[in-house]
């Protein structure tokens, strides 16, 4: 079997499997909580899937640190999640 192994920025129909990825990797849907605030208040700098044959197994987020005057000193990784 060729199991293809594909990664992709996030789409909007691709919010769902997100967040479930995230609740069953950590068994808590904290990380998804944290995914969607990033996403909403436009702090998910790159968010990338996983695919495998089509299926979503995985996320990836990164999102800007910030230091006290507000200026962006580096990204942050994570949350990431895979499918257990």
């Amino acid at each position: 079997m060729n199991n293809s192994i594909k990664i992709f920025p996030e789409m909007t129909d691709d919010f769902d499997d997100i967040i479930n990825i995230h609740t069953l990797a950590f068994k808590s849907n904290t990380e998804g909580k944290i995914v969607n605030l990033l996403r909403s208040n436009k702090h998910l700098y790159l968010s990338l899937i996983c695919k495998v044959n089509e299926f979503t197994i995985g996320h990836i987020a990164f999102s800007p640190m910030y230091n006290k005057l507000n200026q962006v000193i580096g990204m942050s990784l994570g949350p990431i999640g895979v499918l257990p």
